[in-house]
């Protein structure tokens, strides 16, 4: 069973393509027959734009999965409400809702016409949303709680981040708990920007140790944390997801394949 993942938010773009780049996070992960939004952007204007470039109708949307409350992965979801026909499923920790104020702009914040088309599910343990597709129990990493992706069809899990605030070994460890085996690949942000370079270092010595080395990475990840998870690993497992960027696998008995 063929399954794929689209960039289609990220602060980078296909060149020569009419998508556009700007600060925060979305995946479309299509598997199973249904279609998964992973995080929605910072800005609604831009997440319609990339949508409408990519074709993605707001009603072919199953559920809206928001892996914490940052604006840069919640900012989008009223625009994504408000465009369609019918209520939308929304996975995401209890803490992400309702956080909006005058000094804070994340938090899961709709208008009272856009709650009306969300049907608020909150993750609290491992989530199955379909055969293959899976939500991790929320980890709290001090002043966030993110849950994460998984697909699965066997042996080799693949991780979906959408900041990894509380730091890659505890998730892939969870993943293992859960799965018996490491993620072998690693889509999405690692929040290494703006950290030091041994916590980078860390990060890849984790990635290296879990044989966790297919790595297709954007959003918080930053230049600055690619390059230091390429002076541990390798050119060619490091690479960049921006938007328009899709990758594609085959479910089944021996785990997901990269095609």
């Amino acid at each position: 069973m063929k399954a794929s993942v689209l960039c289609v938010y990220n602060e980078g773009s296909l060149p020569g393509t009419a998508y556009i780049g700007a600060k925060g996070f979305s995946l479309l992960v299509e598997v199973d027959g249904e279609r998964t939004l992973f995080g929605t952007g910072m800005r609604p204007r831009y997440l319609k734009h990339n949508m409408e470039h990519l074709e993605i109708s707001p009603d072919s949307i199953t559920r809206a999965v928001i892996s914490h409350g940052h604006a840069s992965h919640a900012g989008g979801l009223g625009y994504l409400l408000s465009e369609r026909e019918e209520s939308l499923p929304v996975y995401a920790p209890a803490e992400a809702w309702g956080k909006k104020s005058r000094f804070s702009k994340d938090g899961i914040g709709l208008s009272k016409y856009t709650e009306s088309k969300c049907e608020r599910i909150d993750i609290d343990g491992w989530t199955a949303l379909s055969k293959h597709l899976f939500l991790t129990p929320p980890i709290w990493s001090g002043n966030v709680s993110e849950s994460f992706m998984v697909m699965a069809g066997g042996k080799r899990p693949v991780l979906l981040c959408g900041c990894c605030h509380c730091g890659v070994e505890q998730v892939t460890e969870l993943v293992k708990e859960k799965f018996g085996e490491y993620p072998k690949s690693l889509i999405g942000g690692l929040h290494l920007e703006k950290v030091s370079k041994d916590i980078s270092y860390h990060t890849a010595e984790v990635l290296r140790d879990t044989e966790c080395q297919d790595l297709h990475l954007n959003h918080c990840t930053g230049p600055k944390g690619a390059v230091r998870l390429r002076e541990v690993l390798s050119l060619e497992g490091v690479n960049e997801f921006i938007v328009g960027d899709k990758l594609e696998y085959r479910l089944g008995l021996k785990g997901a394949d990269a095609e």
